[in-house]
């Protein structure tokens, strides 16, 4: 692939999105757009990475154990395309956008860091404290009647006015994120000892382990 490739993730992960910056590959999970004449790399990826289009790509996608979404399929996603001018006018725009946006996950980045510096100060070197309290398990530090538990095993595919299911990447910077796939009323009911009432602390254990956030009421 040529730098300037737009590759979107088409298996399991769907419509993850980045952009070559020098003559790469890529493995059988990843499909590879090349603009034609006309179109500007830069506003195609902008174009793709919308939530629309993501959305459009995981109803698109196979109802499987791992998702899939196949070329065919693919190819028929719909873009807005405007005249090259403004594609370019669009997409300095929202490039900027990005880097305002790198630059706010680089500060909370460190203030994170700061975070670990503080309790590291309060607790790293004088063990006093630390020493006199109790050691709890999660388990026992959970309420008896909402145990640690798994939540829904295979989504399936998106449902138009399903429930809200929060998987892995939605946990962003101890919150939860917006877009959240939307699962069946039935799958919900068969997995109903996992809702969320608002207050859980959820915690990745698949993949990318250790992800965390707080469920709001919302």
């Amino acid at each position: 692939l040529p730098p300037d490739t737009v590759v979107v993730t088409c298996i399991g992960n769907i419509g993850r999105i980045g952009m070559t910056t020098a003559i790469s590959a890529t493995n059988q999970q990843i499909n590879a757009l090349v603009a034609r004449d006309g179109v500007e790399p830069r506003y195609l990826f902008h174009a793709v990475r919308r939530p629309a289009c993501k959305l459009e790509m995981e109803k698109a996608s196979t109802s499987t154990t791992l998702p899939i979404l196949n070329k065919s399929n693919f190819r028929k996603i719909c873009i807005p395309l405007p005249p090259l001018e403004e594609q370019r006018r669009i997409a300095s725009i929202l490039d900027a956008a990005d880097e305002l946006r790198t630059k706010r996950q680089q500060a909370i980045a460190q203030l994170h860091t700061l975070t670990q510096a503080v309790f590291h100060d309060m607790f790293g070197t004088e063990r006093s404290a630390l020493d006199a309290w109790p050691n709890v398990t999660l388990g026992d530090l959970t309420a008896a009647t909402r145990p640690i538990c798994y939540g829904v095993l295979k989504p399936g595919p998106f449902c138009e006015g399903g429930v809200p299911l929060v998987r892995i990447k939605d946990l962003v910077d101890g919150e939860i994120g917006a877009g959240l796939h939307l699962i069946s009323p039935q799958l919900d009911d068969e997995f109903r000892r996992s809702r969320l009432q608002g207050g859980e602390v959820l915690l990745s254990i698949q993949g990318t382990i250790g992800r965390i956030a707080l469920c709001s009421p919302e």
